[in-house]
């Protein structure tokens, strides 16, 4: 037996078995006790509290702490089943306690989340946190109220809830006063109130980091493989400590400091429940400089398990904890995962690139994100992904295996056909702008150097037949964007003029300058899977108005209404009139079954564009 598989004596299980006693069922779980077990349950958690608030104080001596057992950690763990006992954990001493348990734990060379017994101390560090700043912020009571009037929500997840948003507003105090009075590291403030406990000190928020840094491995392992509870205000407090001190430190300091906190933020950001997301982003936009901080590769099974935990997220079906993360994280993930790429990870690519485009279409068609913001967002994601090609192109990687699925992903999640959506939704900016002020321009950029980084990876002739099925599909937006060009207004005429230059570019970079250049002076056949006529050669194709997706016959674009996927319902996705519908196709079919086949059929090219020639 390996000491991995091996039960310590006194910290108790190791990660690889303990983690079962913390997942979902250990989260959805009430205590229902009568009042006899519930004042027994206090009182043995009440002394195991005592005990670690005095090993808080600044006095005790660290080299002789009081015997805290692993049983005395899940007496008080146990507060948490239930709405009436969460109070119990309201000790700002508690989270200094845990802390130096914590280091206790290290100081016998075993890492923090190896056994359960650091795993705990970590778990109640949280909670007693979060119970804290909610009683300070005066949100406690409406918490426990929650809890109490949704019995079938986890409280877990009422409380990180809760607390993420509570840090979401502190952060959007650009000074930290407020934050800093909350989490009393600052002096009497006369707009909050006098001065609050500290929940430990400097030392111990450094010390903390530091656990966390020294077991990357084990924090993302553990936080990835239970339901802990949200680590907003764990990571709003380690926030405080470092913004305002690393700029007063030697910039080799400074440095490591930052890059201590970026590795703990960047991989939560892989493991956070849902809820976090706000909060997340609002760290990850405010950040001047993230581009100064150092990640050195754990090892290479590290890096492959950090891919596959975000492929798995992106690709989760789950619909509650670890659901798919909102489109705001997706560049926050590839940015940590792909800016610098590791050796030994490449086969794992394909997959990533293929979940992250998919889970930008399930954004577009369920309007989760609009506008700019959204436009931001695909750009910074497409950004990253081209970093990931670009430490490709660095090392002269030559697997043509991988390289291959990885552009049959591409094909297959339509990143094209994504680019040309948003890229034809976009409003229309005032003329004259250069491309650092215009974000359309930017978008295309960065869509093109896309492109550019892939065709320096793989070989011309197999990148053509690779992307030869989207030929028409290129030939058919740029076509599309021709006939706009002709209208009068400069503004219009200068945005689609953008359009067909992006896609045009697009083309080129992949192998097909020739054919895209006839195209402009030449018929093209239609190539749509449903087309009645695919042979007849068009000219002037039709496209959505709002997206820009060209067929060449109104019968052409009906079929695709009636029988095809959410992408290709063109209206109703990208006009955003019914984001987020279930569509009943049996009743669609029948329906225009009856429609068309009954005893007074419709056309239903007529019917499906009526009020729109």
């Amino acid at each position: 037996m390996t000491d991995s598989n091996q039960i310590h004596p006194r910290w108790g299980r190791p990660l690889n078995q303990y983690v079962h006693s913390w997942g979902s069922d250990s989260f959805r779980k009430r205590a229902h006790w009568d009042a006899r077990a519930e004042s027994e349950i206090r009182n043995h958690a009440r002394t195991a509290i005592s005990m670690i608030c005095d090993m808080g104080l600044p006095e005790d001596d660290e080299e002789g702490p009081p015997r805290i057992t692993l049983s005395m950690l899940r007496s008080i763990a146990d507060l948490a089943l239930s709405p009436g006992t969460f109070s119990e954990l309201g000790y700002p001493k508690l989270v200094d306690g845990c802390i130096r348990l914590m280091r206790m734990v290290s100081l016998s060379k075993v890492m923090l989340f190896k056994y359960e017994y650091g795993y705990i101390c970590f778990r109640i560090m949280i909670i007693a946190l979060d119970v804290c700043c909610l009683q300070r912020a005066k949100r406690f009571d409406r918490t426990i109220a929650r809890m109490q009037a949704e019995p079938e929500t986890e409280m877990l997840s009422i409380l990180s809830e809760e607390v993420s948003y509570l840090a979401l507003n502190l952060l959007s105090d650009k000074q930290g006063t407020r934050c800093d009075w909350l989490l009393g590291m600052n002096t009497y403030d006369p707009l909050y109130g006098s001065q609050q406990m500290a929940f430990t000190t400097d030392q111990g928020l450094m010390f903390l980091l530091t656990l966390l840094f020294l077991d990357q491995k084990g924090f993302l392992k553990a936080l990835g493989s239970t339901y802990s509870p949200g680590l907003s205000m764990v990571l709003t407090a380690l926030w405080r400590y470092v913004v305002p001190r690393a700029p007063r430190m030697e910039i080799a300091l400074g440095k490591t400091l930052v890059s201590m906190f970026y590795l703990a933020y960047f991989r939560y950001t892989l493991v956070a429940p849902i809820c976090e997301d706000a909060f997340l982003a609002s760290i990850y936009y405010n950040v001047e400089w993230w581009a100064a901080t150092k990640d050195r590769p754990a090892d290479e099974e590290d890096e492959r398990e950090k891919i596959m935990i975000c492929t798995r997220r992106l690709s989760s079906a789950g619909t509650h904890w670890f659901c798919p993360p909102l489109v705001s994280r997706i560049p926050i993930m590839t940015q940590y995962l792909l800016s610098r790429l590791a050796n030994g990870v490449e086969d794992l690519l394909p997959r990533l690139f293929g979940s992250t485009i998919n889970r930008l279409w399930d954004a577009r068609i369920r309007n989760e994100s609009t506008g700019d913001q959204f436009l931001k967002t695909v750009k910074n994601t497409i950004g990253f992904l081209r970093s990931g090609l670009e430490c490709l192109n660095e090392r002269s990687y030559s697997d043509q295996l991988v390289l291959s699925e990885l552009a049959d992903e591409l094909i297959r999640h339509d990143m094209l056909d994504l680019i040309a959506q948003i890229a034809f939704s976009l409003p229309v900016r005032p003329q004259g702008l250069s491309e650092q002020e215009n974000e359309n321009l930017q978008f295309m950029a960065c869509s093109v150097a896309f492109f550019k980084s892939l065709s320096n990876l793989i070989p011309k002739d197999p990148l053509r037949i690779k992307f030869r099925v989207v030929l028409p599909d290129i030939w058919k937006y740029i076509l599309h964007s021709l006939q706009m060009v002709s209208m009068h207004e400069p503004a219009l005429s200068d945005h689609f003029s953008q359009m067909g230059d992006c896609m045009l570019r697009i083309g080129i970079v992949i192998g097909f300058k020739h054919e895209l250049l006839a195209a402009q002076d030449e018929w093209a056949y239609c190539n749509h899977e449903r087309c009645p006529s695919p042979q007849d050669k068009v000219r002037s194709l039709l496209a959505c108005d709002r997206c820009g997706a060209a067929y060449c016959s109104k019968a052409c674009q009906v079929s695709e209404w009636m029988n095809g996927s959410m992408r290709s319902w063109h209206k109703l996705t990208c006009g955003n009139i019914l984001p987020r519908i279930d569509v009943p196709w049996h009743l669609a079919k029948q329906a225009a079954h009856e429609m068309t086949q009954g005893p007074n059929p419709l056309d239903m090219g007529d019917f499906m564009y009526w009020g729109h020639k």
